[in-house]
């Protein structure tokens, strides 16, 4: 449950494709339909991750799939214009292991002597989630599956576990979607209000019948303590695990860390780590992860000696917040998904013509209304609502879901895996000339001595939430040299109008950028320590401030949100507290294809005027909404201004509203 989306085939694939198979028959998702109409249209995506909308072209074009997350209509020329760009190059990267533990994949050594040196070993022991290290002989040992006949990591509590922590103890709901004889407290995934509904939107009611025969929604209440361990570091919420068929499947290890904090419960705010990595348009949607019995295997491989090396966190009363009592749970009632769309029978709805509850490239459902618009954040507030109503309706005698709100998920990465989320990775890249496309361009770094030109496509957000990224390495995150044959034009700031910037002696980092996009570029980049000539104007030339709705707005509020805490080195001299027209113009840095250069200091501020959408949540907020939901607008009262409501709206509404730009 709660997995994530599955991936558009990579772009290799297609390439390898492309030189056996012919053009025609190389490229993703092309679909012949009798109406050019209902196609992407020519030069715009028809696919990639996370993509909702059309999947096909206009005819005598394809949708070409220029990365996983970005797929382009485009003419057989053109795709081969682009494929043979990529042709051009010749690339090496090397990405140190994403796991900051550095466990082991499965059935790699674990143990044993090192099949290279010949010596005895001395990698990591660690196994990812569903394998364990298993000694084979007496010189190797090897990551082997869990299942029902084979070992598995015990649990072996350290004496801080074994006590009572001193951590509070939170009490409040948790859902679930579920199907009619689903009961399960334990080794499963839940969520609050917004995150199951968001689960439920993204992964089931589009598939007819629905996924894994889900039919209602449970609610659960829930107390958690944090151990001791975990607690010390600040944190009531460890990482939110997977779980599927009641087995934790990461990422990387689960035993690890249950070992060393107890089996905690663990969280994630939707759009940070470990997944989704992007917006999903609910406010404040939390996911957890409740560890039970014998959490390395699958419901049917489990077995009592397991159950009981591997005790999970569940337990009876108040935890305790020992290791294996971190959390106890009460099934409180359930509401169906027919009764909060308003159908009296599923099986009916599903067979009467093409009628379907949503169509994600429609972004609509077939004869209902209830799941219009899944990337409208206002239309997700009122499907929250409606649910709780329900909820309300059928169990009055509980309390309401707001009274029963989760605490804050206060997970963090960093200091829970003792590193960050960046990863190093080193690009080595050789051509002469490459040539600039519609689909992205970006800067790519070298570690070669000898002079080179280079250029690669990469997608629009790619750039922004992969978790290794072309262009810095570890080792000089904070130093840039750059070279370039023509003025880089950037917005005003209070920097100083040139800076100089030097790199380790084995990196060396090139970019060229222009305000305006150019057909081909041609990149010099050498050793030597040189100066960024920066021309500064009060408008520059091609700027445009970021507007609401567009791919550039959105793109800098991911960044603003969650790109700065998961990759901070991504966003050198900026910080919480750094205006939007700042973070616009890294944006612009790194991606122009993406963002423009922002025209003014007060980029990302609009004060809205009757009649639009925003004016009527901001007024709604100070009549209605501060009255029903004082917790939505901490700090405010029915006195406060029209300002400091829209703020409000704002902070949490960022796509329905922006920043008021006078005080």
């Amino acid at each position: 449950m709660y997995n994530n989306v599955q991936p558009l085939l990579p772009f290799g694939y297609a390439l390898m494709c492309l030189k056996s198979c012919g053009v025609a028959s190389s490229f993703l998702f092309t679909v012949e339909l009798a109406q050019d109409a209902a196609c992407a249209k020519v030069n715009e995506q028809c696919g990639g991750q996370w993509y909702y909308g059309p999947i096909c072209c206009p005819h005598d074009h394809i949708c070409y799939e220029v990365n996983q997350y970005y797929s382009q209509c485009v003419t057989h020329e053109k795709a081969e214009e682009m494929a043979n760009l990529e042709n051009m190059t010749t690339t090496t990267t090397t990405t140190t292991n994403a796991d900051p533990q550095h466990c082991r994949l499965g059935y790699q050594q674990c143990g044993g002597v090192d099949e290279e040196t010949k010596l005895n070993y001395t990698g990591s022991t660690c196994c990812y989630a569903g394998f364990f290290c298993k000694q084979t002989d007496q010189f190797f040992s090897q990551c082997a599956p869990v299942d029902q006949n084979s070992s598995f990591l015990p649990y072996k509590p350290t004496e801080q576990l074994e006590e009572p922590s001193k951590a509070p103890v939170f009490t409040f709901y948790v859902y679930r979607a579920a199907t009619e004889d689903d009961d399960y407290v334990e080794n499963i995934n839940v969520g609050d209000l917004a995150g199951t509904l968001w689960y439920l939107h993204n992964e089931v009611v589009w598939v007819r019948p629905r996924k894994f025969g889900i039919s209602r929604i449970l609610r659960y209440k829930i107390s958690t303590r944090a151990t001791q361990p975990l607690y010390e570091l600040g944190m009531n919420f460890g990482v939110r695990y997977s779980y599927d068929a009641a087995q934790c499947t990461g990422p990387w290890s689960c035993d690890l860390n249950y070992e060393k904090f107890g089996y905690f419960v663990g969280c994630n705010n939707l759009g940070m780590f470990p997944f989704p990595l992007y917006d999903t348009h609910y406010p404040n949607a939390t996911w957890y992860a409740l560890p039970g019995e014998c959490s390395s295997k699958a419901y049917e491989d489990k077995d009592p000696k397991c159950k009981m090396q591997q005790p999970g966190g569940r337990c009876e009363g108040e935890p305790t917040g020992q290791g294996n009592c971190t959390y106890s749970i009460e099934i409180m009632g359930s509401v169906s998904i027919d009764e909060i769309e308003g159908i009296s029978s599923y099986h009916d709805f599903i067979h009467t013509g093409s009628q379907v509850e949503f169509n994600k490239t429609l972004d609509k459902g077939v004869g209902m209304t209830f799941w219009d618009h899944m990337n409208d954040t206002a239309k997700n507030v009122e499907r929250i609502e409606k649910v709780r109503k329900v909820f309300g309706q059928k169990y009055p005698d509980q309390p309401a879901d707001e009274d029963m709100q989760p605490p804050t998920c206060d997970f963090n990465f960093e200091v829970f895996y003792g590193t960050s989320t960046t990863t190093t990775t080193t690009t080595t890249t050789t051509t002469t000339t490459s040539t600039t496309t519609a689909a992205a361009t970006a800067t790519t770094d070298a570690t070669s001595t000898t002079s080179a030109a280079a250029s690669s496509i990469t997608s629009t957000t790619a750039s922004m939430t992969a978790d290794t990224s072309s262009e810095s390495t570890e080792a000089t995150e904070s130093t840039e040299a750059a070279s370039s044959t023509e003025a880089v034009t950037v917005a005003p700031s209070t920097s100083a109008t040139t800076t100089e910037e030097t790199t380790a002696a084995s990196t060396t980092e090139t970019e060229a950028a222009t305000s305006e996009p150019v057909a081909s570029t041609t990149e010099t980049m050498t050793t030597s320590n040189t100066t960024v000539s920066t021309s500064m104007t009060t408008t520059p030339k091609g700027c445009q401030d970021a507007v609401m709705g567009s791919h550039c707005y959105s793109s800098v509020l991911w960044a603003m949100e969650h790109g700065l805490k998961l990759h901070p080195t991504w966003y050198p001299g900026l910080t919480a507290s750094s205006t939007f027209a700042e973070f616009q113009e890294r944006v612009h840095h790194v991606t122009p294809d993406v963002c423009p250069v922002p025209c003014t200091a007060k980029a990302g501020c609009h004060d809205p005027v009757e009649g639009e959408s925003c004016f009527s949540a901001v007024k709604w907020a100070m009549k209605s909404g501060i009255k029903k939901h004082p917790h939505w607008y901490p700090g405010l009262s029915k006195e406060s201004s029209f300002k400091d409501f829209q703020a409000a709206v704002h902070k949490k509404l960022p796509k329905k509203c922006m920043m008021p730009c006078s005080p």
